[in-house]
């Protein structure tokens, strides 16, 4: 069984083990054998203060008088952000996150219909999912390069991830909009799901970020752009249309698109954009763009070191030609337009 532990909180010893287990009075240590040695496990009082880990898996067990270990009746426990600690590397104590971390998100299509995406927030069997693709992933403290590797495993194009990227007419269509179903096919059978709206990256990793505490949101730019050649030049070409006709991974030229959607999530206290489709390839030839401060976008200061020069030229904030560019999100069940967190206007 796995139960969700956030850092920097403090946890009475009933939560691991029976009240009425004679050992409780015995014990010396919990032990989290893991990916990393045991560290800063306090217990006082008869309760653990779990200080900072590394967001991860641990298996959970105590040391008796005898140095005997024991393992607890619940086996796992998975280390989340804490968003409400000052010493922890979220820092949203002045942002409402009733919506940011609820179980169902709205997201706006081309039309500006939406759809209602159900995350299965803090359910036990999708905890464990998420810890097989936390699993998947390179173990590092840094917060940034932790969710752009999170990222990176979204999409199959360039590393077998869990979504392929498709833009052929006879593509698999899949309704899904669950992500405790698409990450159980993924995780249990290696499926990947075949389909080629950026609003599934963008939900799916949306999803994971939510469950283990990070807030996040799904948001939509209208007639974005597509800077092909990475100039930072937009150049209408094809026109408007609603869907590329080939892979844009192979795409080289410039065109409006008629909408795209990306993931912000809410880290050190700002708002960063990360992009999991396959639409783009950063520096290092990755199908992941970002986590960009969103207002270094804003500003064209691309000396952040993620992708800042791609996001600005998406909402052409380089040459500012194209003045219909709006995006929007929902918070609170309310459509909101956030343009200006993107665009100086």
């Amino acid at each position: 069984m796995y139960i969700k532990l956030i850092r920097y909180s403090t946890y009475n010893l009933d939560i691991f083990f029976d009240k009425d287990d004679n050992l409780l009075k015995k014990i010396k240590i919990i032990v989290f054998s893991g990916n990393y040695a045991s560290t800063n496990i306090i217990i006082k009082n008869n309760k653990i203060n779990i200080d900072y880990l590394p967001i991860d898996v641990y298996k959970l067990s105590f040391i008796d008088d005898k140095d005997n270990i024991h393992t607890s009746k619940y086996n796992y426990g998975m280390i989340c952000y804490n968003c409400e600690s000052d010493k922890d590397d979220i820092n949203a104590k002045n942002i409402d996150l009733k919506d940011l971390l609820s179980n169902n998100h709205k997201i706006i299509l081309g039309s500006k219909s939406n759809i209602i995406w159900d995350f299965n927030i803090d359910n036990l069997i999708s905890l464990r999912l998420i810890y097989d693709i936390i699993e998947c992933i390179p173990h590092t403290s840094d917060i940034f390069k932790f969710i752009r590797e999170i990222g990176k495993l979204i999409n199959y194009n360039d590393d077998y991830g869990i979504v392929y990227g498709c833009w052929k007419n006879n593509i698999q269509l899949n309704n899904n909009r669950s992500l405790f179903e698409i990450l159980q096919n993924f995780c249990n059978f290696r499926n990947k799901l075949i389909y080629g709206q950026c609003f599934t990256f963008a939900a799916i990793l949306c999803g994971i970020f939510r469950n283990i505490n990070i807030p996040s949101r799904c948001v939509t730019c209208y007639n974005a752009c597509h800077d092909g050649d990475n100039d930072g030049n937009i150049c209408q070409k094809e026109g408007n249309f609603e869907r590329f006709t080939k892979n844009p991974d192979n795409n080289k030229d410039d065109f409006i698109w008629n909408f795209h959607i990306w993931t912000e999530c809410f880290i050190k206290g700002k708002w960063y954009a990360i992009d999991s489709s396959p639409v783009y390839r950063n520096k290092d030839n990755e199908c992941i763009i970002g986590p960009s401060n969103i207002n270094n976008i804003k500003n064209n200061n691309f000396k952040d070191n993620y992708d800042v020069n791609i996001f600005s030229s998406t909402v052409d904030n380089i040459n500012n030609k194209y003045k219909n560019i709006n995006i929007y999100t929902y918070n609170n069940n309310k459509l909101i337009n956030i343009t200006k967190n993107y665009k100086n206007i």
